[in-house]
């Protein structure tokens, strides 16, 4: 799932019974767990962690620690969150879903907020979105990244 910084994105947790037809389990404990935002290249770095990810669903649902979310399912084994990730620097958060009784299930998603001062590049260092061409009375091109050009790293052009 990926959403511009400053913008929500929604999810929808489900509980349900794979020994029962896949009934949905209805008020089910469960919890979630972020781990620290990584970039295009799977580097952390502390000061990323100033802006996590944000979690909101509802009066069944809380915040335990900067990294733990604990709630409840509704009546139809579901849960309706809204992520977001105010001042985020364009990392993947990846988010474990534990039920929390005597139960080992697990699921796991990553969510990535991405940054207009990144390209949406494999060779870019953070995740964003930054268009390649942009007109405003001028065409404007996004300088290449280093990655991305064919001069050797260390050399210039002109010699």
């Amino acid at each position: 799932m990926k959403a511009k910084v400053g913008e929500d994105a929604t999810m929808r947790l489900a509980i349900t019974d794979t020994k029962n037809n896949d009934q949905p389990l209805a008020y089910y404990y469960f919890s979630l767990h972020l781990d620290d935002g990584v970039n295009r290249k799977n580097q952390t770095d502390t000061a990323w962690e100033a802006h996590p990810v944000q979690i909101a669903g509802g009066s069944n649902f809380r915040q335990v620690d900067a990294h733990t979310y604990e709630g409840m399912t509704d009546a139809n084994g579901q849960a309706s969150l809204t992520l977001s990730q105010p001042g985020g620097a364009g990392v993947k958060t990846h988010i474990t879903a534990r039920m929390r009784s005597d139960f080992n299930a697990t699921d796991a998603k990553d969510v990535i907020f991405t940054v207009i001062t990144s390209p949406d590049s494999d060779k870019a260092r953070m995740w964003g979105h930054m268009r390649g061409i942009i007109e405003s009375g001028s065409l404007y091109k996004r300088p290449l990244l280093a990655d991305e050009t064919e001069h050797e790293l260390g050399t210039s052009a002109g010699k």
